[in-house]
């Protein structure tokens, strides 16, 4: 995808996850200590944010980088593992290590999921994937 000055735009979900979270260009650039004009070039996909960024932008937003940049994301997932399938070494090495597909969306990123997985779960936080679940079928259960 191409913008009118021949630069690769690289789509994003940054202006999706700014608007669920209510905030305006100008407090985005504020906590990351950009400048309005640098949320808007990330958004529009005409500029790639430096790592300190990225991080800053999955804290505020509370996504991860995959998911904020999910089309740039599963491109290089795709890139990634056509190089892995050309080299026999490593298709061993990564066998099953790599995510499934996910181009149909089937599955997002779930924090409370990967808490779940933590070898040592305290009580607390089983009480809180508890009480995360239970919200959601009530919610459920309502549609």
């Amino acid at each position: 995808m191409r913008t009118k000055g021949g630069r690769v735009k690289k789509p994003n979900r940054l202006w999706i996850a700014r608007k669920r979270r209510g905030l305006g260009q100008k407090q985005v650039a504020f906590l990351i200590n950009k400048t309005i004009d640098e949320i808007s070039r990330y958004e529009r996909g005409v500029r790639l944010p430096e790592l300190p960024s990225i991080l800053a932008l999955e804290i505020i937003y509370g996504a991860p980088p995959r998911l904020l940049f999910k089309e740039f994301y599963d491109q290089v997932l795709a890139e990634v593992r056509q190089r892995i399938e050309s080299n026999e070494a490593l298709k061993a090495a990564y066998a099953g290590l790599l995510p499934a597909s996910e181009t149909n969306g089937a599955h997002e990123y779930c924090p409370y999921e990967d808490m779940l997985r933590m070898p040592n779960l305290s009580l607390v936080e089983r009480g809180k994937v508890r009480d995360h679940v239970t919200r959601i079928a009530k919610k459920l259960a309502f549609l």
